[in-house]
């Protein structure tokens, strides 16, 4: 999938289910592109393309190694950003239950978490969802 969207980043319920942050898991791969990019996968390939502004898209791009290849994912705190910026459209138990996920983690970078929060203009939300599972 990586090498037939080059500008892909995998996002949503296929990071959320890599970081362990939700047990539910996509049959699809979730996959950010750049709003002016356009992409169609080949037969069997199914995935979940989402065009995003170029400053949701770039926030938070990171490489990690899946199977010793090198893929774009978005990294965890940014992963938690969506699940609370797509509520509506996920659902609310799911976007609690990877924040409380989230926040239960020795590696949680709140900071990070909460300057995500404010690029994608959601930062008061975290700030009252995260006082009140504290």
């Amino acid at each position: 999938i990586q090498t037939m969207i080059p500008n892909g980043v995998f996002c949503l319920f296929t990071a959320w289910d890599f970081y362990e942050l939700t047990t539910y898991t996509s049959s699809d791969y979730h996959i950010a592109i750049p709003r002016d990019f356009k992409v169609h996968l080949p037969e069997p390939y199914t995935a979940k393309i989402y065009s995003w502004s170029k400053p949701q898209y770039q926030l938070g791009i990171s490489k990690i190694q899946i199977d010793g290849k090198e893929v774009k994912m978005y990294d965890i705190e940014k992963s938690v950003c969506d699940a609370v910026k797509f509520r509506n459209k996920i659902g609310h138990d799911l976007s609690l239950e990877i924040l409380k996920n989230y926040l239960q983690r020795n590696d949680r970078n709140l900071d990070l978490l909460m300057k995500y929060a404010k690029v994608v203009r959601i930062g008061e939300t975290i700030r009252i969802l995260v006082s009140t599972l504290v």
